[in-house]
C-alpha cells in the first residue's frame, strides 16, 4: 500500500511553510520617525503569502469592528488628521477545524487637504495593519520582519541581500 501523500496544504505543509522566513524579495522599507528605516512586506504579498500557505479557499478574512465616528481633526488653513482603528480576523480551514486569529490595527493621515480621501486611506491602513497582525500569530514567517537579526543577515548577504540559509525561506 503505498503511503499517503501529504496535501499541498495539509496541516504539516502549512506548519512547514509557517515555520520559514521570508525571502528578500518580499521586504519592502519606508522611511521612519527620526531617519530610521522601518521595513514591511506589501498587503499584495500578505495576500499571495496567505494564497500560498493555506491556499486560496483554505482561509477567510473579515473585518470584525470599525468604531465610528473617526477622530478627524482640522490641524490647520484646512487640511486634516485623520486615525482609524479595525479589528481583523483570520481563519483557517485544516484538517476538518477552523483556526482563527484576531488582531487591532491601526491608520493615520496627516496634513492632507482632501478629508474623505484620508478617510478612505488610513481605514485601509488600519484594516492593512490588522491583517498583517493577526498572520503574524499563525508562525514565523510574517514574523521574521521584525527579527533584527534577520534583518541584518538579510541585509548583509552577498547574493543579492538573500538570508544565508534559504532552505527555511518563504518562496
Amino acid at each position: 500500500m503505498a503511503a499517503e501523500q501529504e496535501k499541498p496544504h495539509g496541516r504539516e505543509a502549512m506548519r512547514a511553510k509557517l515555520d520559514g522566513q521570508l525571502g528578500a524579495e518580499f521586504i519592502r522599507e519606508r522611511p521612519g520617525p527620526g531617519g530610521q528605516k522601518l521595513q514591511y512586506v506589501s498587503e499584495a504579498d500578505v495576500i499571495r503569502i496567505m494564497n500560498d500557505v493555506f491556499g486560496f479557499d483554505g482561509y477567510s478574512t473579515a473585518v470584525l469592528d470599525v468604531p465610528s465616528p473617526w477622530p478627524v481633526n482640522e490641524i490647520s488653513d484646512g487640511k486634516w488628521e485623520v486615525m482609524a482603528m479595525a479589528r481583523v480576523r483570520i481563519t483557517v480551514y485544516v484538517d476538518g477545524r477552523q483556526v482563527s486569529r484576531e488582531a487591532a490595527g491601526e491608520g493615520m493621515m496627516s496634513g492632507t487637504r482632501d478629508r474623505l480621501m484620508a478617510m478612505g486611506k488610513t481605514m485601509k491602513e488600519a484594516e492593512t495593519d490588522a491583517l498583517k497582525r493577526a498572520f503574524r500569530q499563525f508562525g514565523e514567517l510574517l514574523n521574521c520582519v521584525y527579527d533584527e537579526e534577520y534583518l541584518v543577515k538579510l541585509s548583509c548577504d552577498d547574493e543579492v541581500g538573500r538570508y544565508a540559509h534559504q532552505s527555511n525561506l518563504g518562496r
